[in-house]
């Protein structure tokens, strides 16, 4: 099980809000939309939210979900979540990802001793453990994107593949910027295996290989 629900799928009004570049683009989702159960209780609650996008070329991505005091509605004052990624391109259809998956909580209403108990939670709580769960997210997308990109390539590439909704404008955005940046320069020995052969589950899911091998802390948890 990964953390996708077919049932909290909706349509998103993303879009740029700068025209593409080659530095990159910027891009926000336009309204306040009620995402699973989180985001109605959200919108129940009069917590308004604010979802933005950057792509900072070549590697760089962080979204940003900002939930604003129900009272003051002051963004600073509530709830801000980050979803960083450096993605490093190491050979045809791979690259190498570094993830963060910074956050802010709002201000306790309740303080005890001056404390913010959940931050001093997440504060002490031992980085593998937070893998665990963060590699959800990596399962998610796995499990089916060097199939998919397989599966373009083959129709003749991502130019012939529909992508007509809102939702697909950040990925339309990045294409975009790659067509016209070209190919990164890979090693003169690179090579794509997944043109000559289909991945299986097991190594798409191989966390100790993807992670554990080149993570101190999960590598050294018992």
């Amino acid at each position: 099980q990964t953390i996708s629900k077919r049932e909290n799928a909706i349509p998103l009004p993303l879009q740029l809000t700068d025209p593409l570049a080659p530095s990159g683009f910027h891009g926000e989702m336009a309204g306040d939309v009620a995402i699973g159960k989180t985001g109605e209780e959200n919108i129940k609650a009069k917590r308004i939210t604010q979802r933005t996008t950057d792509f900072i070329a070549p590697t760089y991505m962080n979204h940003i979900i900002r939930s604003a005091d129900s009272k003051t509605l002051d963004f600073d004052a509530g709830f801000e979540t980050w979803t960083v990624a450096y993605a490093t391109p190491t050979g045809p259809g791979r690259s190498r990802l570094l993830a963060r998956f910074p956050f802010r909580f709002p201000p306790p209403k309740r303080k005890f001793l001056s404390l913010n108990i959940p931050s001093l939670i997440f504060k002490y709580l031992p980085d593998w453990l937070n893998h665990i769960g963060q590699l959800k997210v990596t399962d998610d997308d796995n499990i089916f994107l060097p199939i998919q990109e397989r599966q373009i390539q083959d129709l003749g590439g991502w130019k012939k593949y529909k992508m007509p909704t809102d939702a697909d404008a950040f990925v339309r955005a990045y294409r975009q910027w790659y067509d016209k940046v070209g190919t990164p320069p890979y090693s003169p020995f690179a090579e794509d295996e997944y043109r000559w052969r289909m991945p299986t589950k097991e190594e798409l899911l191989d966390r100790k290989l993807q992670h554990t091998d080149h993570c101190a802390s999960c590598s050294g948890a018992r």
